[in-house]
């Protein structure tokens, strides 16, 4: 009888060591359950095995709670990351979605800002895209601009493609609503590429038209101090007042070039005149685009005329040369003798006296190798002796 009862003492001490430590090993796998970040570490006191129920959950107890407080601190920093995520997200697609308008740029005195310049920054296209082909094949033509220097203000805004109230476009510099500084103006037939100073051309700049280029210092819409013009027949370098030759310039047209001074857009003072189709020079002085002055002329044939000269004529006195050594000095009108003067052919012959027109006139003497004849002459014929 007693053996019986010790052996069911035994059994019960047997199944309540069991069911201890089935109880163990659930709270142990219980721990890690809820762990679901891979980069969430725990530093857990290694088991000792033998350890009590109550040791057990104390630290199954003590292990949760330093697992959550973990685990809070990571969703808060997962938090603020998945917040910054977001709002970098936002400022994408704000940009992705953002057109230019230019035109909203504009109106009464509008007041640029930094946020301004930012959306310009972004702008999706340049002037450029709206260039005719007549222009495009222009800038082909002059290549790029390079101005000795350009206008800048630190209180400009740069700007991309903007519309203006006058239906051109512009992309530069703005101050104020106004271009000011260095930009591009595309006209409807003009492309205007320069300094602006409070929305006026001020500075070095170009401007191309269809059939013109003009490039220079600009003030107030003129071209001041030094320019280029170009047209289809024409050529100008040099200086020049409100867009027109004044000073010292190269003038070539189709057939002729001048290099010298200028008044009011007419050549006038020293220079040199060519025209190639006539094969003639001059070089002398000028009066509003005629020869006046003293001058040499050159003529196709080799001849040459070194003189006085009024409205592009031999007049006053001067000296004629040909190529066979004949050679004149005297007085001219209109191109031809007249008055007193000195002639001697290729043949030695000499004639000295007065002309009429071109023509022996009045009293003269003429002298050759055998010969000696003086007194009155008329329309080259010797009359009568004095």
């Amino acid at each position: 009888m007693g053996s019986k009862v010790a052996s069911r003492q035994n059994e019960q001490q047997d199944f309540q060591i069991k069911k201890e430590e089935s109880q163990v090993q659930t709270d142990r796998s219980n721990q890690y359950s809820f762990i679901t970040q891979k980069d969430v570490r725990i530093n857990t006191i290694p088991d000792q095995g033998g350890n009590s129920s109550n040791q057990s959950n104390q630290k199954d107890s003590q292990n949760n709670n330093l697992v959550q407080s973990h685990g809070s601190s990571h969703n808060i920093q997962e938090q603020q990351v998945q917040k910054e995520d977001d709002i970098k997200n936002n400022e994408q697609n704000q940009t992705n979605n953002w057109e230019p308008k230019g035109s909203q740029l504009f109106g009464p005195a509008p007041v640029f800002n930094q946020e301004n310049t930012q959306h310009n920054q972004r702008a999706l296209f340049s002037i450029q895209e709206f260039y005719d082909p007549w222009l495009k094949n222009r800038l082909g033509q002059f290549g790029q601009y390079q101005p000795p220097e350009k206008f800048e203000d630190l209180e400009s805004i740069k700007v991309d493609v903007a519309d203006l109230p006058d239906g051109s476009k512009y992309e530069g510099f703005m101050k104020n609503g106004k271009m000011h500084g260095y930009g591009i103006h595309l006209l409807k037939n003009e492309l205007f590429e320069g300094s602006f100073q409070d929305g006026i051309r001020k500075g070095w700049g170009r401007s191309i038209t269809e059939d013109t280029l003009k490039s220079g210092f600009w003030d107030k819409d003129e071209i001041e101090k030094k320019m280029i013009l170009q047209t289809q027949d024409v050529y100008y370098q040099g200086e020049c007042s409100k867009s027109i030759p004044n000073g010292k310039g190269v003038l070539k047209k189709t057939t002729i070039n001048y290099e010298g001074d200028f008044i009011k857009g007419r050549m006038h003072g020293k220079g040199v005149f060519e025209d190639n189709q006539q094969r003639i020079k001059y070089e002398g002085e000028f009066a509003l685009d005629k020869f006046n002055g003293h001058g040499t002329f050159q003529f196709p044939s080799g001849k040459k005329y070194v003189g006085q000269f009024k409205n592009s004529q031999f007049n006053g006195q001067g000296e004629m040369f040909w190529p066979n050594k004949s050679y004149y000095k005297g007085q001219f009108v209109d191109g031809l003798y007249e008055g007193w003067g000195y002639y001697l052919d290729e043949e030695k012959t000499i004639y000295d006296g007065q002309w009429k027109k071109g023509k022996k006139n009045g009293k003269g003497k003429l002298t050759s190798k055998n010969i000696e004849v003086q007194g009155i002459w008329e329309n080259d014929i010797f009359k009568e002796n004095e």
